[in-house]
This record gives C-alpha cells, structure tokens and sequence, in this order.
C-alpha cells in the first residue's frame, strides 16, 4: 500500500480513544466521588439544579455532565434534566447495598499504581506499591484492624456482581454446603445463601477476618447458616464442603500455587463435590477482551507473581488436579466461572 493508500485508509480515532481513555476514567471517578449518581438516584435534575446539589462550578458543569450522558452513565431528555442509567443507578448510588463505587479508590492510591507506575513496572518487573512484597507477607495488612475493614469493604464490592449473578450460574439446588474459600467480608457466601435457603456456608479465611466476617453475616440474617473458619490455607487443610468456591483468588499467585490449591479442593471434596474458581478470566487466544488483560497488568504491580490466566490455563490445572466436566462460563462484566467435578 503507498504512503497516499495508507494516509487515506488509517484513521487515528481508536488511537485517540484509548489515548484520552484516562479522561474518561477521571470524569467517572469524580463523578463517584461528588456522588452525582446518587443524587440523582434521588430524583432527576437540570443542569442548574444538579449543579448546585453537586457542588460543582457552572463553568464546567456542561461539558462535565455531558460527558457522563456521551459515556453512557447519565441520561438526559429533551428538555435538558439529567438521570442514571439503569447501570450508574444500580451499581453507583451510593445508598444501595448494591454500590461498588469505592473500589475505584484503588485507582489512585498505592494499591493499585497503573496509572503511574504502569512503564516501570513492565521495565523493572518490580512490584510498584510502597515495598517489595514477598508472598509470605502478601496480606499482612491484615494485622491493622482499619486497613483490614477497608479491604473487606472494597472486596465484597469488587466481588459483588460476580457473587450475585453464581447463584444463578450454578446449580446449587443439587448440594448441601458450600465453602468460600478466601471468603473475605463474606459477600459471595450472602449471595449464595440468601438465593438458596436450603444450603449450610463455610467462610474460610485468615482469622482476623473472623470477627468482621461474623458481624456482616448476622447482619444480613445467615448467622444460623453460615459459620467462619480460621486458617491459612499454605498450612491449614481446606474445610469440607459439597462446593468450594474460589472468588478472585488464584490470581494472586503464581502457578504452582494455583495448581496446589485446586490439588487440595481435590482432595478436601468427596466424589461428586465441585469446586468453582471466579476470575477475570482472559480467553484462550489472548486478543478478544482487554480488560482481563489489563487487570492482569494491575496484579503485576501490586503482587509478586500474580496475575488473571486463560481459560485454557485453568482447564489445565484442573485436570491434572484430577477434575472432570470442566466448563468455563461468563459470568458478568469481566467475570468467569471454571466449574470442576471430583
């Protein structure tokens, strides 16, 4: 193709795009943060209106909001008043146990240095968070009561939309208990208990959880069918359950770890259990989505050798650990399931 074909024929409107993409990021983020979602989850409102209740400038309150209207996350009619869309209303309101607003935060604090530390990071190899971490001492922010809340906080928002669309997904009718393996706050178990009163939960993880994952539980009612276990699973065989879940929890380490720890839900189940692993599973040929990839960058900066994995991967690991009728199932948003039986 000559210089003239080519000229003619490019176009530099996706370069554009993915370029300013972090403008995007930042209006949305700001957005969150001035709660303009909920307040308009409240009620509708014009530009003037939604302006002052923000407590925003007029200056750039326009081009603001309309952005949100060209992104997607706000409606506006004809007559100029502005609303959610059904998503930003469901998923941003602050007032709904449904808001996962918070885990943007990570965005621009140390835990999740992407946006700064991205080209380092890929020269180096090095993890790009205020020390290096080993994975021995991964999660022993644990210890610190206020950062452990804060990370408890932000998982059972992360995880939400995955916990609430399993129950659905799998065909919990068919058994008895189910385990949560890494549980955290206790989200999935929640989900999954509340959409199947028939089922016993275990939540297993470190014990600092404990005291946390109990009051959330008997906050939402499953005190009576739901109990904690402490352990760690480097040391600690794994509680014994028809289903073992693990929710975002094989990508924060490294292969062999991941193949030890699907080898111990082997072993832990009996004939017939199922272990189902939820993670932002990147496809087979590795070029069809790129937010799984690029969470698997993220992992890259904030852990030693994690990272999201294919479907392929994963299927693999199962095998050899001994599972059969494998599937691999979307969820929602960048979420998978990979169901094995024993």
């Amino acid at each position: 193709m000559s210089n003239k074909a080519a000229a003619t024929a490019a176009s530099p409107g996706r370069i554009f795009e993915v370029g300013y993409g972090f403008a995007a990021c930042s209006a949305l983020l700001s957005a969150i943060e001035l709660d303009v979602f909920t307040e308009l989850a409240k009620e509708p409102a014009s530009l003037d209106d939604l302006t002052r209740r923000v407590g925003i400038h007029p200056r750039s309150a326009l081009d603001f909001f309309d952005v949100l209207v060209t992104l997607g996350f706000l409606e506006r009619d004809d007559d100029g008043v502005y609303s959610n869309s059904m998503d930003t209303d469901y998923y941003l309101d602050r007032n709904k146990a449904t808001f996962v607003g918070s885990i943007f935060s990570q965005v621009t604090n140390n835990h999740f240095p992407m946006s700064v530390n991205l080209t380092k990071g890929i020269r180096t190899g090095e993890v790009q968070i205020d020390r290096q971490k080993t994975e021995d001492d991964l999660f022993d922010f644990y210890e610190d009561p206020k950062q452990l809340d804060g990370f408890l906080q932000g998982q059972n928002e992360w995880n939400e939309p995955s916990s609430k669309a399993l129950p659905t997904a799998f065909e919990f009718e068919k058994y008895q208990t189910v385990a949560d393996i890494g549980c955290a706050g206790g989200g999935l178990l929640r989900e999954v208990l509340a959409a199947h009163p028939h089922l016993q939960g275990i939540g297993f993880d470190l014990p600092p959880v404990g005291p946390q994952f109990d009051v959330y539980i008997e906050q939402h009612g499953l005190a009576d069918r739901a109990k904690f276990i402490g352990g760690d699973f480097f040391k600690d065989p794994l509680p014994t359950a028809d289903v073992l879940t693990f929710g975002h929890i094989l990508h924060d380490w490294n292969p062999e770890i991941r193949k030890r720890l699907l080898h111990m839900a082997y072993e832990t189940l009996a004939p017939g259990g199922v272990v189902i692993v939820i993670d932002a599973i990147v496809d087979s040929e590795r070029r069809n989505a790129p937010l799984p990839l690029l969470l698997s960058l993220g992992m890259s900066l904030v852990t030693p050798h994690g990272g999201e994995y294919t479907d392929r991967d994963c299927e693999e690991w199962m095998r050899d650990a001994g599972f059969s009728e494998i599937r691999v199932e979307h969820l929602i948003g960048f979420d998978s399931m990979v169901v094995g039986v024993k």
